[in-house]
């Protein structure tokens, strides 16, 4: 299986009258117009497949040691036979210094293990997990203003909880493996390596998890972007749990280098809902 290629993050300036394109393989792609003071911005989803989309980016080659690529410029010609709906945001500095990271989701997204397992009291369990993340678009001249930010991927959501005690959060289909092999690394996926421990005095059934990405920093190593390590324990009675984060890449990518901070940096002692059966209440992201 040939690697997913991705636009390389970090920081562009876009020059007036220019316009380029930013493209995570399978996922989406995002175009870049500058008029005047104004940024516009415009996606294409990727991930269906459309007899009549032709991406502005030529697919990726077979070749395994292809560089990646940041923001492609593109003619007016491809970008007015792109036929694109565009939002138009006008800058104060007029400059269009922009830069482009990747983040977590705004909501927990609650992802279900490859098989379902119990951990006995007194156990812990490594696992690894995957989640989509949203691209950010800031703007360097306002102190890292965050101006939009845009899912790599339509998420579903759903309820986590009982009726009365729960939140929405999105949902994934995806697994939760025990080992990692080449075929999880996708661009638009954040690879996240989790530990549970069971901490109460009853066996812990693992059939649904919710990942709260919003304590959690995104590396990247130019294979794969990876959340920190996050250890799970959970304490028994209304399945409540302790979160803790280390805030530096994980063993499995060590020379990896910061991305994005995370959204809520809280890093232990949060005591939260992690384990609980889904109710059937899934709707689309309108």
């Amino acid at each position: 299986m040939r690697p997913s290629k991705a636009g390389k993050w970090g920081t562009y300036q876009i020059q007036p009258g220019k316009s380029k394109v930013f493209r995570l393989e399978d996922a989406i792609q995002v175009m870049f117009k500058r008029v005047a003071n104004e940024v516009w911005i415009a996606t294409t989803d990727l991930s269906k497949k459309q007899p009549d989309l032709k991406p502005l980016i030529p697919e990726q080659t077979e070749t395994p040691e292809q560089p990646e690529q940041g923001l492609i410029e593109v003619t007016d010609e491809q970008i007015e036979a792109s036929k694109q709906k565009w939002m138009r945001w006008a800058l104060k500095s007029g400059n269009a210094n922009l830069k482009i990271v990747p983040a977590f989701p705004n909501l927990p997204v609650v992802i279900q293990p490859e098989y379902s397992f119990r951990l006995m009291r007194g156990s812990s369990a490594r696992f690894y997990t995957r989640i989509p993340v949203f691209i950010q678009v800031r703007d360097m001249d306002e102190r890292d203003l965050l101006i939009t930010e845009i899912p790599s991927h339509n998420l579903a959501r759903t309820w986590f909880g009982t009726f009365t005690d729960g939140e929405i959060c999105y949902w994934f289909k995806t697994t939760a493996r025990r080992e990692l092999t080449e075929d999880v690394y996708r661009p638009y996926l954040c690879v996240c390596p989790i530990t549970i421990i069971n901490e109460s005095e009853e066996e812990l059934y693992v059939d649904k998890v919710s990942i709260r990405g919003e304590q959690l920093t995104v590396f990247g190593d130019g294979k794969s972007l990876w959340s920190d390590e996050m250890t799970i324990k959970y304490k028994g009675g209304k399945d409540f749990s302790d979160l803790i984060v280390t805030g530096v890449p994980p063993q499995e990518a060590p020379n990896a280098t910061l991305l994005n901070k995370p959204r809520n940096p809280v890093n232990m002692g949060l005591a939260r809902r992690t384990f609980r059966k889904l109710h059937d209440l899934h709707s689309k992201i309108g």
